[in-house]
């Protein structure tokens, strides 16, 4: 198998029903490609969703217990058969091309690739996420490697053999953010380069307060250095 996708799944089920009929509906061969959605029990009937799914694609990993996205991704990466595995948040959308982009991105060499998660537009948030989205990967020439610290993974692709290879995210980071970073740095580490790829277009559908932003980024800066 070419490609796992894998999705972490706590109360957003309106979210990730359309994300996963999105990723149904991909220009990829669907014999190449599975969509490995990690359940960390929500309570909006999510699970109840999932058990009645009848498309052979979506593997269901119902862990009956709350969980970080650490501890979330880690279960799904183990469980991958894919040569590559995708990570992607659930309150994203994409387009058609998007498992393929990210597919040719790996052609020439071992890397990691990290796709543009953009906010979509909202008028009370512009302003942060326009900050936002001109940030990180934005900010350097297409073909530069990126430094670790600039490998989010809300919309990521990585070799598996990599990931484990490394060890897989550190389930210490138990709250929001700095558990990309601390892998990123790790990939950059073991000397794989990482790439941009705008092509492999997410929007994101989560809006976050200002404080809220900076409150988060802050103990994900200070967690990171921790365990560093």
């Amino acid at each position: 198998m070419k490609i796992s996708v894998v999705v972490i799944s706590y109360n957003q089920r309106a979210f990730i029903e359309r994300l996963t009929t999105q990723l149904l509906d991909q220009d990829f061969a669907a014999t190449d490609y599975e969509i490995v959605i990690v359940e960390c029990c929500s309570n909006d009937g999510t699970p109840d969703w999932l058990a009645d799914f009848r498309d052979a694609r979506v593997v269901a990993l119902p862990l009956g217990y709350k969980c970080n996205r650490s501890h979330g991704r880690n279960r799904g990466i183990e469980a991958a058969r894919g040569e590559i595995v995708i990570m992607i948040d659930g309150d994203h959308t994409i387009q058609r091309a998007f498992l393929s982009v990210h597919w040719r991105a790996h052609a020439k060499l071992q890397c990691a690739i990290v796709g543009k998660s953009d906010f979509v537009d909202h008028p009370e948030y512009r302003a942060l996420n326009a900050y936002l989205n001109g940030g990180g990967a934005a900010k350097l020439p297409l073909e530069a490697p990126l430094p670790g610290r600039y490998c989010l993974t809300p919309n990521c692709s990585v070799p598996k053999r990599v990931l484990v290879a490394i060890g897989l995210f550190d389930e210490a980071f138990d709250k929001w953010g700095g558990e990309d970073l601390d892998l990123g740095l790790r990939i950059e580490d073991a000397d794989v380069p990482i790439f941009a790829e705008p092509n492999a277009l997410a929007l994101h559908h989560h809006h976050r307060p200002i404080r809220s932003f900076l409150r988060t980024s802050g103990s994900t800066v200070a967690m990171v250095f921790r365990s560093s």
